[in-house]
C-alpha cells in the first residue's frame, strides 16, 4: 500500500504540471487561419482555426 500511494503522488504530480496555453494567431490585419504552433519542448504540435486560435498543452519553460 505504501508503493502504491507513492507511485500515485507522482503520477499526480507529474500530470499536475501541464497547462493548456489558448491564443489567437493574427497579423496587422486579421487573424491568420492553418498556422502550425509547435511545443519544440515536448514534440506536439497544433494549426490554428479559421478564427486564428489555437489550444495547446505546454508547461513553464517550454519553447513554442
Amino acid at each position: 500500500m505504501r508503493y502504491f500511494t507513492l507511485i500515485l503522488i507522482f503520477f499526480i504530480s507529474f500530470f499536475a504540471n501541464a497547462q493548456q496555453l489558448n491564443g489567437v494567431v493574427y497579423d496587422s490585419i486579421s487573424s491568420i487561419e492553418n498556422i502550425k504552433i509547435e511545443n519544440l519542448t515536448a514534440g506536439t504540435f497544433t494549426i490554428s482555426n479559421t478564427s486564428g486560435q489555437f489550444s495547446i498543452n505546454a508547461k513553464a519553460k517550454d519553447s513554442l
